[in-house]
């Protein structure tokens, strides 16, 4: 699980280097954020029915990439 939220953490400076003019782009959006929340909540009540590894791992996943948008957000530049 620390695997899957560590991928979704970094996932979006992958995507949105920081050494491009595009930094704030697609990956570092509100709209993404919102559509990652959603999934989020979905594959919760999926885990909660079904105590499935895949649900659980795309569970951290979804959760290490709001962590990372929500932590982007309160910087300076903050999300797009």
């Amino acid at each position: 699980m620390f695997i899957a939220s560590s991928i979704g953490g970094i996932l979006p400076d992958i995507l949105d280097p920081a050494y491009t003019t595009r930094h704030r782009g697609l990956a570092h959006s509100k709209i993404v954020l919102l559509i990652f929340v959603l999934f989020t909540v979905i594959s919760l009540f999926t885990l909660l029915d079904q105590h499935r590894l895949e649900s659980l791992v795309l569970y951290y996943f979804f959760f290490g990439y709001i962590s990372h948008l929500s932590l982007d957000s309160t910087t300076p530049s903050g999300l797009r």
